[in-house]
């Protein structure tokens, strides 16, 4: 999906290594399952990954020799007071000087070139020799099925803000002129289907519905359906026959949701809705859970603070902050290369100790524990509107819900009063009844909840 927050966080990963590495860090995970960065452009942000880190590479390569003349030189100059010393240091630091100016400048040309918000291109110039591992990312991504890890299943989907849910007995035929009549049977399935086209009626932009299984992650290792290889990524689409199962509550390990979701505010509001049945002879349980991905951290926003001229006072600040960083990237340069160099020979040493740690280990959870767009969310809305866009979105959902589930137990001859009671109570006392709360600033999350975070 192309939004606003995709551009935003692809200029910050050229200036934000923390951000950038830990972003890298779900791609360098072989074994784990990738849930979807709901609202991001996965794809267009990768590729700024890897070509920030090829230029930041490029970069400390390029520094090294004039660095490395630049500290002896110093040392030099120090123990022996030799004038040539001096001078050679000084044409190093010069040297260095310039190579971080234009270093700098063309940062900020490339980001203002492709990243700016009157500028945004997604066909500039990338070549890198990973890029082929971005396409494999992208394939792991989930499609109708999600394998998590840890306690909740909706892994990725940002704060649980609440739900409900209730029973209502359907072995009881509605009335009609004094005579009760008899319930019919159903299908689970004929609810669903119900319920998707009631929803996609109300036209909501960029409002989507689907079927997802969420299986825990520890409990696949010896299911080649869902797991091919103990020593691959699970599968990102599971058959048909595991999603009619889980449906009809006959996946011992894994639980079916209808997923009814809104990306609102250029992808800086993510409402995620997740509705689940469950059908026996006498009862019909519905369950919903809500959970909300707030606005991105205002840090990542910091290509659209850039101004659009500069004075001189700028231009003197710039020069300033060039030579603080001649001093500071000249030592880090040394430091990089040197970890350039012995990572060749330890990055494979790690990859053969994780590869060892997954054959060995039965219990191993191959689950995601969070997704790129909810580790880069902030816990406070941006702007007050999109609190009340949230509460606007949910309850209109809502009523959605409650009008096809009443109207389709009514047409199967279920007496449907016990159900209207429920909603009543349900939206008497609000869109979400259990759980957490959402302040006009800070959100206070429910019970067990946990958003993961980069700041």
């Amino acid at each position: 999906m192309q939004t606003d927050i995709t551009r935003q966080v692809s200029a910050s990963v050229y200036n934000d290594i923390n951000l950038r590495d830990k972003i890298y860090h779900f791609v360098n995970q072989p074994f784990n399952a990738v849930v979807q960065p709901f609202g991001l452009d996965v794809n267009e942000l990768l590729k700024h990954v890897f070509n920030s880190r090829k230029k930041e590479r490029n970069y400390y390569q390029i520094l090294f020799l004039p660095a490395l003349i630049l500290w002896i030189s110093v040392f030099l100059a120090y123990v022996s007071s030799g004038g040539l010393s001096f001078l050679i240091g000084l044409l190093a630091f010069v040297i260095l000087f310039t190579l971080v100016y234009i270093h700098d400048v063309s940062i900020k040309k490339f980001l203002k070139t492709n990243l700016n918000k009157n500028s945004y291109n997604t066909n500039f110039d990338f070549n890198s020799s990973n890029s082929k591992r971005i396409p494999e990312f992208v394939n792991k991504i989930s499609d109708n099925v999600v394998f998590y890890s840890g306690y909740s299943p909706f892994v990725g989907s940002g704060l649980d803000i609440g739900g409900w849910s209730f029973v209502v007995d359907i072995d009881k035929g509605k009335s009609i002129l004094d005579k009760r009549l008899q319930p019919s049977e159903f299908e689970l399935t004929e609810l669903y289907n119900a319920i998707s086209n009631e929803i996609n009626s109300l036209n909501i932009p960029n409002l989507t519905v689907h079927d997802k299984v969420f299986i825990n992650g520890k409990n696949i290792r010896d299911n080649r359906d869902l797991l091919p290889n103990i020593l691959g990524s699970p599968v990102n689409n599971i058959p048909q026959k595991y999603i009619d199962l889980a449906i009809n509550n006959q996946l011992k390990d894994g639980r079916f949701y209808k997923v009814i979701q809104v990306v609102d505010w250029d992808g800086d509001l993510i409402l995620t809705l997740f509705f689940r049945l469950q059908k026996n002879e006498k009862n019909l349980f519905v369950e919903t859970n809500y959970y909300l991905l707030p606005p991105i951290s205002s840090t990542f926003k910091s290509i659209d603070s850039i101004k659009v001229s500069s004075d001189f006072k700028d231009f003197i600040g710039f020069i300033t902050l060039v030579f603080i960083k001649t001093f500071s990237h000249s030592l880090l340069s040394l430091y990089k290369v040197f970890g350039y160099a012995k990572g060749v020979f330890s990055d494979g040493g790690q990859a053969k100790a994780l590869h060892k740690l997954v054959e060995t280990s039965p219990d191993y959870d191959y689950g995601a524990n969070t997704s790129i767009r909810e580790a880069i969310s902030q816990t406070q809305y941006s702007q007050h509107f999109q609190k009340l866009d949230k509460e606007r979105y949910f309850r209109m959902i809502e009523k959605r819900l409650f009008n096809q589930i009443g109207e389709f137990l009514v047409n199967k001859n279920i007496d449907a009063a016990e159900f209207k009671e429920r909603e009543t109570s349900i939206i008497n006392q609000g869109v979400i009844v259990t759980g957490g709360n959402i302040n006009s600033e800070n959100i206070a999350v429910g019970k067990g909840s946990k958003l993961n975070s980069l700041k």
